[in-house]
């Protein structure tokens, strides 16, 4: 009596049905409003079940079935499932804007804006940037055996980016020393020297590193092309480097025939390492 009384409460809510059947309808359309009336009385059964509404035998077949699993190992995976998802939307979030700031960072270096470059990078992968609250729970020491380490290659492309912007910046740095004779060594800064830069620079990986590596490569090709254009022949601490478009060339040279020691599968490193050639040859 209290099921059927909750159902004609259901459906005085729900008010009257829009379409009702008649003799002159198609068998199509009768058959489209028979399944819309089944789903309707489907969804009404469930509320009323949810509500506590199900018959007695109903109830004791849920509680018989409930039986045969173990309810705080599904809850457990249940809230794991759902932790998952709200720190996946989070990461792609902040991954999103992390490679954006990264982007921009490049762009503020080719017009020679290095401050502005070095405050977007602070806030893409520095003290209290999204990457670094993001982890950290880690200890920033990179991705370990947890729910934030299965969610680590969501943030690849971003920190790609950031070590590309990171090697530029620090390039373009030791452009600026010109009077000195070791000005350029090591022009390409090693990966120890990012991970100590910041939080964002101790989370990338060397297959990060080595793919920044390649399209900082591309970035130095476009700023040495412009440099070329303004016939820049200033030397360079030593004779051997006649120009900055000269030392650019050796460089990429030099990261070339690092890499050609590499066995790289075929993958995104693989297409970015092919396209060094050309780089080489424009150089």
């Amino acid at each position: 009596e209290r099921r059927e009384a909750l159902r004609s409460k259901l459906k005085a809510e729900q008010g009257p049905s829009a379409v009702e059947i008649t003799d002159d309808m198609d068998d199509a359309t009768k058959e489209k409003l028979l399944r819309t009336q089944r789903e309707a009385e489907a969804d009404l059964d469930a509320n009323l079940d949810s509500s506590g509404a199900a018959p007695a035998e109903k109830r004791a077949r849920r509680a018989g079935r409930a039986a045969l699993l173990d309810a705080e190992d599904w809850g457990e995976m249940r809230r794991l499932y759902d932790a998952r998802g709200e720190l996946r939307e989070v990461a792609l979030s902040g991954a999103r804007e992390m490679q954006r700031d990264a982007k921009r960072a490049i762009c503020a270096l080719h017009r020679g804006d290095l401050g502005a470059a070095e405050s977007l990078l602070q806030k893409a992968g520095g003290p209290g940037s999204r990457v670094s609250e993001f982890f950290g729970p880690l200890g920033l020491k990179g991705p370990v055996d947890s729910v934030l380490g299965t969610l680590r290659p969501l943030w690849g492309g971003a920190m790609e980016e950031y070590a590309e912007a990171w090697l530029f910046l620090n390039f373009l740095r030791r452009a600026t020393e010109l009077g000195r004779e070791d000005s350029w060594d090591r022009a390409l800064a090693p990966r120890s020297a990012l991970a100590e830069s910041s939080p964002a620079g101790r989370l990338v990986t060397e297959s990060e590193y080595i793919g920044g590596a390649l399209d900082f490569c591309g970035e130095m090709n476009r700023w040495a092309v412009r440099r070329a254009s303004e016939r820049d022949a200033g030397r360079v601490g030593t004779p051997a480097y006649a120009s900055l478009v000269s030392h650019c060339r050796d460089l990429a040279v030099a990261v070339q025939e690092e890499l050609l020691q590499f066995d790289f599968r075929n993958g995104e490193l693989r297409r970015k390492f092919d396209a060094l050639k050309y780089t080489v040859r424009n150089l």
